[in-house]
């Protein structure tokens, strides 16, 4: 005998902001035959029925409950005086959920294994923020790409063709950044940049460095301390007028939310732009170039791990040089667009299975980027000072240098 009961599937969730206290309820209304009552001794099981399955994925723990008839002896059944009876399990996952319960392939369990999968899969969309800060995702997109761009600005204000010779040099950051939209923050951080090249020909320069900034960022509901150290090669060729510079960066920072029980985490990134230009005898250098930006963050969370993204853009403008005696004054203008938007895009990884979410304040196309600077030449020696500012998608930043390089 078999008869169909539908009922309703609830989800029970409590959360903290140290575990996930997450019960998955699904009800399975069948009434399953295991002996015809008319054959079934006193006391002996002739059927189930109202089986529910509580699934905690979190904790891999799963308690079943039945409700369970038996024979009287004569023929009939009665229900359990004990019903519903509880089994528990653990070390249970949604794809080994039926073999654990031993009913591999049983075509109804694995109706409710989806209806338990597909329950989980909506509070992970409804909830995830509960898990960890998506806001820092967005930030940490913002402060490496800016360091990157920071670098760039950095070694190729300070790199010359100067004879074969050898030259060292560094630089000193102070950088902030106000952005406004979903996610409110501001940042104030102090950075250095320090390099070495040799110019290889009339035509080739290479150089390598190194660069640090520690960054506080100022964010409901905690301020954020983060730290990015970055190790970088660069070169410049110049056969003439016409130059490509290329720079490729590898960054490992990590933050730390200041009084507050929300997980840290660590971040990675890879940065290579290419820029081609041509120095006029005006004194102007239109350029045109690709940035390339991989981010990826990880949390240390136990339920939820990483973010990836990265994304392109073309960079186009021109700088401007003028020489008075031993003093340049300099100043260049470019603007920046987004080829890719995958920026508004991050995958998330939860108890291993994968998901994607979309952050609501994410980067426009366009972009733009200013800068002043001033040179002072002697004996080897070069000063420079200059400002940057740059404007993209609510984010207003401020980076000043004062740098310092040695010619052997």
């Amino acid at each position: 005998m078999k008869k169909i009961i539908f009922g309703l599937v609830g989800i029970f969730c409590a959360i903290s902001a140290h575990a996930v206290d997450l019960t998955l309820v699904s009800y399975d209304g069948n009434m399953y035959s295991v002996i015809d009552p008319a054959y079934a001794a006193a006391g002996q099981l002739t059927q189930i029925s109202d089986i529910y399955y509580y699934y905690k994925p979190f904790e891999h723990s799963l308690v079943l409950t039945q409700t369970e008839w038996l024979g009287d002896g004569n023929g009939y059944e009665y229900q359990a005086p004990y019903s519903p009876s509880e089994f528990y399990y653990s070390g249970i996952t949604f794809e080994n959920f039926d073999k654990e319960i031993g009913l591999e392939g049983d075509e109804f369990v694995l109706q409710n294994v989806a209806d338990l999968k597909n329950q989980f899969d909506n509070w992970v969309a409804n909830n995830v923020s509960e898990l960890t800060d998506l806001s820092v995702i967005g930030i940490s997109r913002n402060i490496v790409k800016q360091h990157n761009i920071d670098i760039y600005n950095s070694v190729f204000g300070n790199i010359g063709f100067n004879d074969d010779k050898f030259s060292v040099w560094g630089t000193t950051l102070l950088n902030s950044m106000n952005k406004s939209g979903k996610y409110n923050y501001s940042t104030n951080g102090l950075g250095v940049i320090l390099g070495a090249d040799l110019q290889l020909s009339d035509s080739v320069l290479m150089g390598a460095g190194y660069s640090y900034s520690n960054v506080d960022i100022d964010i409901n509901p905690s301020d954020i301390l983060f730290d990015t150290g970055s190790v970088f090669l660069y070169s410049k060729w110049q056969p003439s007028k016409f130059y490509v510079n290329g720079l490729v960066a590898y960054n490992f920072a990590d933050y730390e939310y200041i009084d507050s029980e929300l997980n840290n985490g660590d971040v990675s990134g890879l940065f290579a732009s290419v820029m081609a230009g041509y120095k006029t005898e005006y004194g102007l250098s239109p350029e045109i170039g690709i940035r390339y930006t991989n981010i990826e963050l990880n949390q240390n969370s136990e339920y939820l791990k990483k973010s990836k993204s990265d994304f392109y853009s073309v960079v186009a403008g021109a700088g401007y040089e003028h020489a008075i005696g031993d003093f340049v004054l300099g100043g260049r203008a470019f603007v920046e667009y987004n080829i890719t938007q995958p920026d508004n895009k991050v995958d998330l990884d939860v108890l291993g299975y994968k998901y994607n979410f979309e952050i609501e304040d994410t980067e426009r196309p366009l972009g733009a980027e200013f800068g002043i600077w001033a040179e002072y030449n002697i004996s080897g020696i070069n000063l420079r000072l200059n400002y940057d500012l740059r404007l993209h998608t609510d984010v207003v930043n401020h980076t000043g240098g004062l740098s310092l390089r040695y010619v052997f």
